[in-house]
């Protein structure tokens, strides 16, 4: 209910948005409604999961927020919004410090559970990260706080975090010095945690050995073959939430881990080529 409260809240206050559009954004506005329409038509014709009217309503909700943004918020307004963001990142961390105790473990990823996940929490770090070095100066205080975001992105495990700060290091300064940079740290934690299994799995080295990723490579195998072997679901895919791979009696699998094979498979040809293009 609260889900569907959202997105007739958005809509209503985009109404007017909508009007002032460009015709390149009313368009891709438009292929996206019918792209999920036609998306959940053939997830209801292929057998739509449990989930399948949540994640509906929470795709739109992600890509209606995004997209009006977007066409509301000047890039220096956005910008001047999100200034404020690292300190508050670093006060989030403080807090759950203070409140929680340490969230961080080497036996272990991020404690915590809920919103504040090790993806979500390193996805945050990483964020603010790009706002300090979108700056024209960068002064030492910055820095230090530079430095603060880093650790405790590090200190979540999460590999997709390291893979966006990757990227981010190689965009803003220069692909020979962050490389530099985040190969010698590379090189640190291989020294100092070599044996932690934890860190080994963060490194893909245990999981490459033992299940292929943390099952990723056996789970991108089924939706593959699941996919290329459903006629179907070539056109607009099975639907939203339609990933369900029981693995055992009390676990299962409900998420691509990929955005390219989730698109492919929840929405289709047509959804991948949306999203690429």
């Amino acid at each position: 209910l609260s889900h569907v409260f959202g997105l007739l809240l958005i809509l209503a206050a985009a109404a007017k948005t909508v009007r002032s559009t460009s015709r390149g954004a009313t368009v891709t506005l438009l292929l996206f409604c019918a792209i999920l329409l036609m998306s959940m038509a053939a997830g209801l014709l292929l057998g739509s999961t449990g989930r399948f009217w949540t994640e509906a309503i929470k795709t739109a909700i992600v890509f209606l927020i995004v997209f009006f943004a977007g066409i509301a918020i000047p890039v220096r307004r956005l910008y001047a919004i999100l200034q404020p963001g690292p300190w508050l990142c670093a006060i989030l961390i403080g807090l759950i410090f203070l409140l929680v105790g340490n969230p961080f473990s080497l036996d272990g990823r991020l404690t915590l559970t809920g919103f504040i996940s090790p993806n979500v929490l390193g996805f945050l770090t990483v964020l603010n990260m790009a706002v300090l070095l979108c700056r024209d100066r960068i002064e030492p205080l910055t820095w230090g706080l530079f430095g603060i975001l880093t650790v405790s992105m590090v200190a979540c495990l999460s590999r997709s975090a390291l893979l966006a700060t990757l990227a981010l290091m190689l965009a803003r300064i220069g692909w020979l010095r962050g490389a530099a940079l985040l190969g010698s740290v590379g090189a640190v934690m291989a020294v100092i945690f070599s044996h932690n299994a934890t860190i080994q799995r963060m490194l893909v080295v245990e999981d490459i050995m033992t299940t292929g990723g943390s099952g990723r490579s056996d789970l991108w195998d089924y939706l593959l073959t699941r996919w290329f072997h459903t006629p179907l679901a070539w056109p607009f895919g099975f639907g939203p939430g339609s990933v369900e791979r029981i693995l055992n009696m009390i676990s299962r699998q409900e998420a691509a881990h990929s955005l390219v094979l989730g698109s492919l498979y929840y929405w289709g040809l047509a959804g991948f080529l949306f999203i690429v293009i």
